[in-house]
């Protein structure tokens, strides 16, 4: 059942519908997996494995950040209080945070590569920079 609800999340992900509280709920539900084998069940180890090999959750997420960041940028610009302001502000017009929205993200990000114990990718690494540092117009990030 919790593998049947990952799998309907990260299609409405992979589609861009509701991809932060996607994001958020594939996080909650692996969370509830146990990371190692415990009998027959299949552990969350094998399950985030599957999510980043099998499906390139990893990379999904990260271009999600990414569409996220553009969006947000747009909106810091039209943004008529002080710049500090903005990461506590809501966003897109959704009752979460600019500094939510980008910790939501990168939080399932590491509890991947928490659950599976492999190491993120450099090209992976160097997109988040990118988006975070290099093309991000919001200082907070």
């Amino acid at each position: 059942m919790k593998i049947e609800y990952i799998s309907r999340c990260y299609d409405r992900l992979e589609k861009g519908e509701s991809s932060f509280q996607c994001v958020r709920l594939i996080s909650k539900v692996l969370e509830q997996i146990p990371k190692e084998k415990m009998g027959a069940l299949i552990s969350g180890q094998e399950i985030a494995l599957d999510l980043i090999s099998k499906y390139d959750l990893i990379t999904l997420v990260i271009f999600d950040l990414s569409k996220y960041s553009e969006l947000a940028n747009a909106e810091f610009t039209k943004f008529t209080g002080p710049s500090e302001n903005f990461e506590s502000t809501e966003v897109l017009g959704l009752p979460f945070s600019h500094r939510v929205n980008i910790a939501t993200r990168l939080q399932l990000v590491k509890l991947l590569l928490n659950y599976s114990a492999t190491a993120i990718e450099e090209e992976q690494l160097d997109s988040i920079w990118d988006i975070l540092m290099t093309r991000s117009q919001i200082s907070t990030d």
